[in-house]
């Protein structure tokens, strides 16, 4: 169980300005859920959707609340064929605080908002039509309005019902805000730049977007020129709760409740809706395919796409664990944020770099045991176990490290001799730790002044891309405030622990991973019954659990 070290030189190189690019207009992808280009010619009244089998929208006036709930909008063939922005096309001119564009969910040709308070219209249709699995979406558009002295709506989901659904906006403060109006949340709210290089210009074309990941929003306000190469981030503040079971009609540049008059009046095009949580370097902008601006041997608008920016990995990095490092994954045309997408150019079934990393070069066609311990090279690379170790198969785990703690503190097995460190070097401060014949007694207490077991210096766990399986006995002598079983890793950002307790609640326990994210688990073993010995093994296997994740069980 030793991490590992790789050390990677690099030559001197020279720094080139990446160049910016505008990649739309967009395809639709797996992702898409809505997609309007709005290219249609002046004089008509639909536009298509991008994503096929999807509804269309239609151009409407809403200077009169809806008849009924199945009652159609005046359509109008005045809203279509403006000119739009450089290479886009044309775009829909929403010029009357009235006009709009609603979404004919049902396919009947025109556009049915409804005017009930408690009965969904026929075009309406529920929130989480919208959403991913996790709660996730975003909203964007490109707008060119005249100025920020007023509410103008730039997609909504808003009705007559009581239980109303969501506004995105440019507000008169200045501001780009998200309101869902049925829910409990805080509206998120984001001031426009007035100042550098995406400042607000009167008539000029930006790239505006809302995304919600499940639980936090962002607003982007990107302008929409050569020399942007991913989506401008504003600082945004407040998260809506989304009520998801919640119906309202889609409306473009406008709102879909009583007269419609909160609209654009602007210009407005390439509208699309994902069911994602789309990042920075995902919207219209990149960089030149060919330009590596901080010289790791990536192109820029790869790292964009992949990582968000320039600064987050470099070529040498392994950000999934899979043994391909960030060089490799390109080369391939593989996942470098995807644990089962790795790759494979001698097409042995095994991951390439996996065996560069065991073997320096790819001539193993996985059929060989190469260190004979009666599993083959394949069978190592799909149970994960080391296939130049005779120790380690593919079905016999390796006993790495063993400390037995019966009146010593040596390691059996691995050669790392433990110790007893007292953070405050003061045995009379805090709980002590006694080592006898046949165990370790800790006395517990504050972290900050009692004694603990160290197993060694720089993390058992560090670096690991195989599996591990802890296993010791531990007996609970006195409950204490987050007693660990135990803890591994003393940093804030990146820790595995156990405890026997939440708090001195007995009744109560955790596991918890911190990592990229923190992942825990309450309750699943307690209550540890005073005085007895438990034995307690935990395993943790990385890309067996879903979508290639790491698996961690405890027993």
């Amino acid at each position: 169980m030793h991490p590992f070290l790789r050390v990677f030189l690099a030559s001197s190189f020279v720094v080139i300005p990446a160049q910016a690019l505008i990649t739309g207009p967009y395809a639709s992808d797996a992702n898409t859920v809505h997609l309007f280009h709005l290219d249609e010619a002046t004089g008509a009244s639909a536009s298509v959707n991008a994503v096929p089998g999807a509804a269309g929208l239609i151009s409407f006036n809403g200077a009169a609340a809806a008849a009924s709930t199945t009652a159609a909008q005046p359509t109008l063939t005045t809203v279509l064929g403006a000119t739009g922005a450089a290479d886009f096309g044309n775009a829909a001119n929403l010029a009357n605080i009235t006009h709009g564009l609603g979404l004919d969910r049902n396919g009947s040709g025109g556009f049915q908002p409804g005017n009930s308070t408690t009965v969904a219209s026929a075009d309406s249709f529920q929130h989480l039509d919208l959403d991913g699995a996790d709660g996730s979406f975003t909203l964007e558009a490109l707008i060119n309005i005249p100025d920020l002295s007023a509410k103008r709506e730039i997609i909504s989901t808003d009705s007559s019902l009581n239980n109303r659904c969501f506004q995105f906006y440019t507000d008169a403060d200045g501001t780009l805000k998200f309101n869902f109006i049925g829910g409990s949340g805080a509206t998120a709210v984001a001031t426009i730049p007035t100042t550098g290089d995406h400042a607000f210009a009167a008539n000029q074309w930006f790239h505006v977007a809302y995304v919600f990941n499940g639980s936090t929003s962002t607003f982007y306000w990107t302008r929409l020129v050569s020399t942007s190469y991913q989506a401008n981030a504003l600082t945004t503040t407040g998260t809506e709760t989304m009520m998801t079971t919640y119906s309202g009609p889609l409306v473009i540049g406008n709102e879909g409740r009583n007269e419609s008059a909160e609209g654009l009046r602007g210009l407005i095009d390439e509208v699309r809706v994902s069911n994602v949580a789309r990042g920075a370097g995902q919207f219209l902008f990149a960089t030149d395919g060919s330009a590596d601006a901080d010289g790791d041997g990536l192109p820029d608008s790869w790292e964009i796409t992949h990582f968000g920016n320039l600064t987050a990995q470099k070529g040498s990095g392994d950000p999934d664990g899979d043994f391909a490092n960030n060089l490799q994954e390109f080369s391939a045309s593989t996942l470098p944020a995807g644990p089962l997408s790795f790759p494979d150019t001698d097409t042995d079934l095994m991951n390439d770099g996996w065996e560069i990393f065991y073997f320096t070069n790819l001539s193993h066609t996985g059929t060989a045991d190469s260190d004979g311990d009666g599993s083959t090279d394949k069978q190592e690379h799909d149970a994960n176990s080391n296939p130049i170790n005779p120790l380690w198969s593919a079905t016999t785990a390796m006993l790495a490290h063993r400390w037995n703690f019966n009146g010593t503190l040596a390691d059996s097995s691995g050669g790392v001799t433990a110790w007893i460190q007292d953070p405050d070097s003061n045995s009379a401060v805090g709980g002590a730790a006694t080592l006898s014949a046949t165990d370790v007694l800790l006395g517990g207490g504050a972290n900050a002044t009692s004694a603990y077991i160290k197993l060694g210096n720089g993390g058992l766990l560090a670096g690991r891309k195989t599996p591990v399986t802890v296993e010791l006995w531990a007996t609970l002598v006195t409950p204490l405030n987050w007693g660990r079983i135990f803890d591994f890793g003393s940093g804030s950002t990146e820790y595995l622990f156990m405890s026997w307790t939440r708090g001195t609640v007995t009744t109560q326990d955790r596991v918890e991973w911190k990592d990229a994210a923190t992942i825990g688990t309450n309750d699943t073993v307690a209550p540890y019954t005073s005085g007895t010995p438990f034995h307690i093994v935990m395993t943790i296997a990385p890309r067996t659990g879903a979508a290639g994740s790491t698996r961690v069980t405890w027993f």
